[in-house]
């Protein structure tokens, strides 16, 4: 048992926050050969076994530290009980009552290592929370600045498009009257996205998304449809809503980059079991997006996804491009 559980615990080591299923594998281990003793009379306690507690002890330890909170009370639960348990695999003449005090005795150090894990546990998520806060007051900044630079520059673009349209003929009036709204979209778009940073209000959602694929379509010329059950806000996470409005304003953006002669554009957002699937499709295939081109793109959006238990996938679809997220209601 002593090689097994060594093993298991050099690959919790190696695993680190991924430590429960090295855990489990060690509890169950553990409990089997203790059980094996008390029918087959295998796997007796020698010497040396008494280093089992120990081991089991700092898997407790490294389990309710950084296990996810369900896991790290099952396993924490069964790596207890089978540290105590250890000491039944002798043949000492034990009553009831000195089977209970000493399965207890046994269980004290992985209890112990227990208790330190979970008082060191909330002071983790506290100082993550002091990063996390210190990252967005960054953020915060760097959007004002943004906004600052930007707004200077767009602007700028409208007042020349205005006094374009003045002496323009009729052919390219409209023309220019497009790109003074678009820039007075860009601009109130900017304004209310840093209000809303700084305000903490909430971000768009799902309500949001009709409205956006209508105005893709009027810009774009493309027919665009949309696939969104109503009720479907109400059953899934704010911070869930957002990000999938994300997914589908990047992947808008990117056909309009790459594919602006796409006429067909399906936009869905679906549930599938206990997950949400946000599908982007066009029928004009284009290559992968320039990284090198404004803003983070795909690869930030993958980590966004990311960080909330899911993935994202963008490539060929037929003759066309689709960008597919799936997201875990309650990751």
């Amino acid at each position: 048992m002593i090689p097994l559980s060594v093993a298991t615990l050099l690959t919790a080591l190696v695993l680190v926050k991924r430590v429960w299923p090295a855990a489990l594998v060690a509890a169950v281990a553990s409990l089997a050969a203790t059980v094996a003793f008390r029918v087959w009379a295998v796997f007796p306690l020698h010497t040396w076994g008494a280093l089992e507690v120990p081991v089991l002890a700092v898997l407790v330890f490294a389990t309710v530290r950084w296990a996810p909170a369900r896991l790290a009370l099952v396993a924490g639960a069964l790596l207890t009980v089978a540290a105590g348990c250890v000491v039944l695999r002798t043949n000492a003449p034990f009553t009831s009552l000195e089977v209970v005090y000493a399965v207890a005795f046994w269980a004290l150090a992985p209890l112990g290592a227990a208790v330190v894990a979970g008082y060191l546990r909330p002071q983790q998520t506290a100082r993550a929370r002091d990063v996390d806060l210190a990252r967005r007051e960054q953020r915060l900044e760097l959007a004002g600045d943004l906004h600052d630079y930007v707004a200077h520059d767009v602007s700028e673009m409208i007042a020349q498009a205005q006094a374009a349209a003045l002496v323009a003929g009729d052919d390219v009036r409209p023309v220019l009257e497009r790109i003074e709204a678009a820039g007075q979209r860009a601009m109130t778009s900017m304004d209310r996205m840093v209000h809303m940073l700084h305000a903490e209000g909430p971000a768009p959602g799902l309500d949001e998304l009709p409205d956006l694929t209508e105005r893709f379509a009027e810009a774009s010329g493309a027919r665009v449809s949309l696939d969104l059950d109503p009720a479907l806000a109400a059953r899934i996470p704010r911070e869930l809503t957002s990000t999938v409005h994300r997914v589908v304003v990047e992947a808008l953006t990117n056909v309009r980059r790459h594919a602006p002669d796409a006429r067909l554009v399906a936009v869905a957002v679906t549930p599938v079991g206990d997950d949400v699937r946000v599908s982007v499709v066009n029928d004009v295939s284009r290559p992968a997006p320039d990284a090198g081109r404004g803003g983070l793109g795909l690869s930030g959006l993958a980590g966004r996804v990311a960080a909330l238990s899911g993935t994202l996938r963008a490539g060929p679809r037929g003759d066309g491009w689709e960008v597919v997220a799936t997201l875990p209601v309650h990751p």
